[in-house]
Parts: C-alpha cells; structure tokens; sequence
C-alpha cells in the first residue's frame, strides 16, 4: 500500500501476460461505478500507493531464482493469495469499490516476475501469472 520502501525509477512499466499493465490509457475500470478507478492506467509507484492490491493480495511466499547483477535482472517466483474475503474495497483516495470479478472467488496466483534494474531502481517488470486453486504451492521449498 505503499510505494516509498520500493526503489521504483519514475518510468518503470508493467507488463502481465503480455499486457501493458502501467501506465495504459486503454485500461479499463475496476468498477463501473468508480469509471475514474483505472489501476493500470497508472503507474508502477501510482498503483501501489492506491492501496488497492495490499487490500486484496497476500504475498505467502517468493523465491529469487535469479539475479544478475551485471545484466540487472532478477527473477522471481512468487505466490501471491487471494481470500475473497472481501466484496468491496475502501480505498484512500477513490472510496469504495467493488472487488474484482477475478478476486471474488479464493484463488492462488503463481507468478514469476522478471525486473530489469538500473541505477538501483527498477525499470520494467514482465509477469506471468496463472490463477490456481486457493493455498495451492509452487512445490518448491522455503
């Protein structure tokens, strides 16, 4: 819910699944009824700061599998669980919202991001991520 502890470069982009995920000014809202709520229309530190996955996500577990530091890349596995204990969503700065149709029901999203680093910042990150049944594991250690 919060941007400032992520060194984030003020360009960073988001791509999930091959879609523009940042700063997308075809993205649509969340919520019909919130029309002006477009998370990935924002950008990377934007989407943080709305508070809106820290009030749907939890991170269970993640695993660097990689890190180059002379190419800047890092790679990582992730699990990242959905409750859907929530319908809506109060958030900051919009208000209420319904919560995604996606995360109306309990899921697991396995999810490996690639980020590219430079200068200490993050630029880009590319995400794969596929829906599971909820508490689902990688199958990979701690």
């Amino acid at each position: 819910g919060n941007s400032a502890s992520v060194p984030l470069a003020s360009d960073c982009s988001i791509r999930v699944n091959g879609t523009r995920a940042s700063d997308n000014p075809a993205a649509r809202a969340i919520d019909p009824a919130q029309p002006d709520f477009r998370p990935h229309a924002l950008g990377c530190a934007a989407q943080i700061d709305s508070g809106m996955f820290a009030a749907v996500s939890q991170l269970r577990k993640r695993r660097a599998l990689l890190i180059d530091p002379e190419k800047g890349l890092v790679l990582v596995a992730a699990e990242i669980d959905h409750p859907a204990d929530r319908l809506q969503i109060k958030l900051p700065d919009v208000g209420t919202i319904a919560a995604p149709p996606a995360l109306r029901i309990p899921n697991t999203y396995l999810t490996t991001m690639l980020y590219k680093i430079r200068r200490g910042r993050i630029t880009r990150i590319e995400q794969i991520e596929r829906p599971v049944l909820y508490g689902v594991s990688s199958g990979w250690p701690k």
